[in-house]
Formats: C-alpha cells, sequence, structure tokens
C-alpha cells in the first residue's frame, strides 16, 4: 500500500424534495345560505420526478355544505385523470393525474351552502395519494365565509299632487347594494286607507 492525504475536504449534498401537498381556495371567498362558490384545490408535487397516479379525497365538508348541481368539475391536471363530483355528494374526487417533477395542477367543482354558516372544507392528512409511494402528511382547508345579503327599496309617485280618483304612478326601486347575486327576491307594499290600485293598473317591472 502507499500512503497519502486528501488536501481537502470533499462533500456532495442530497437534497429532500417537500414532498407531496395541496392547497385549497373557494371563489367568491363569501356567499350567503343558498349560494354557489367554486372550490379549486391545487395538488404540488415537491420531489425530483414525476409521480403518477395521484389522487385526492375532498372528504370532509362541513354540515351545510354539498357539490353544487350542476358541479361544473374539471381539471388541468396531466396524464389521464378523473373527477368525481356528484351533485348533492359531501366529498370530491381527483383521480389519476400525473405530476411533473416540481409541477403542479389543479382540479375544480361548484359547491351550494345552506343552513347559517360559516362552511369549510378540508382534505385530511394522508388523502393525496401517489403510486410511487409516500402521501401528503398535512391536512388542507379552507373557509367559505358568510356575506350578508341586503336590500333596499326606494318609492315615488308620478306626478307627486293629484285630485281624487286621478291615477299616479308608482315606481318601486329594488336595490342590491351587497354585491351579490339574490334569487328569489319579493316583497308586499300595503297601502294606506285612501290608496289603491286603480283601475287599470298598468302594472310592468324591469326586473329579471
Amino acid at each position: 500500500t502507499s500512503g497519502g492525504t486528501i488536501p481537502e475536504d470533499v462533500s456532495a449534498t442530497l437534497a429532500i424534495g417537500t414532498g407531496l401537498s395541496g392547497s385549497k381556495t373557494f371563489t367568491p371567498s363569501s356567499v350567503t345560505s343558498g349560494g354557489i362558490a367554486q372550490v379549486k384545490i391545487t395538488v404540488l408535487n415537491g420531489f425530483n420526478g414525476q409521480l403518477t397516479n395521484v389522487s385526492a379525497n375532498d372528504s370532509t365538508f362541513s354540515s351545510g355544505l354539498a357539490v353544487a348541481n350542476p358541479a361544473n368539475a374539471s381539471t388541468n391536471c396531466g396524464g389521464s385523470p378523473t373527477v368525481v363530483a356528484n351533485p348533492g355528494a359531501t366529498n370530491a374526487q381527483l383521480l389519476g393525474a400525473t405530476l411533473p417533477a416540481g409541477g403542479s395542477c389543479d382540479f375544480f367543482f361548484d359547491v351550494v351552502t345552506s343552513g347559517a354558516g360559516p362552511w369549510s372544507n378540508t382534505i385530511p392528512a394522508g388523502s393525496i395519494t401517489r403510486a410511487e409511494g409516500p402521501v401528503s402528511t398535512a391536512a388542507v382547508t379552507a373557509n367559505l365565509a358568510v356575506q350578508t345579503a341586503q336590500i333596499n327599496i326606494n318609492k315615488s309617485f308620478n306626478p307627486v299632487i293629484v285630485t281624487g280618483g286621478v291615477p299616479s304612478v308608482l315606481q318601486i326601486d329594488v336595490i342590491n347594494p351587497s354585491g351579490i347575486v339574490m334569487h328569489g327576491v319579493g316583497f308586499t307594499d300595503v297601502f294606506p286607507v285612501g290608496i289603491e290600485v286603480y283601475s287599470v293598473p298598468n302594472a310592468s317591472t324591469t326586473c329579471t
């Protein structure tokens, strides 16, 4: 044998990927009871290699949250993925996606709310899986806030001065200042003594 020395330290770096993870958002971030929001779930490959048969089981909907009808389910994931989101169900799944190294993809579906809210939606830890082994280690949760609905009503007569028996047009404006779509809006206008609907009412509306 021959003797010798190593002139300097020799090292190598082993990178450890961040694993398989996800994130989730609601759009819009708040709705009224009975409102619809889109769920976007992003699945992230933190490894240095391609992952196959990636699946996500979104199985924990809070009370009052369900897949809408229609569900409008879709995905931009690679491979031959399937999104399972059945109207009325309280779970949704992404099945069979392919993720490149360091890549991500999304799947989408709509949910409808009921009850008082707020509502939440959780993918439990271990529910994002892949064919190659290790699964997600953290739960993925998003919250859908309650948006308060408000209706304002303005009323005017034209003309504002009439003699007895002469008609005046009553205009009622229904205003939604809350910035959210409202369905099934209605009201009852009770007249005071001395005012009644004219014999030819000419009733009309611009409401949809």
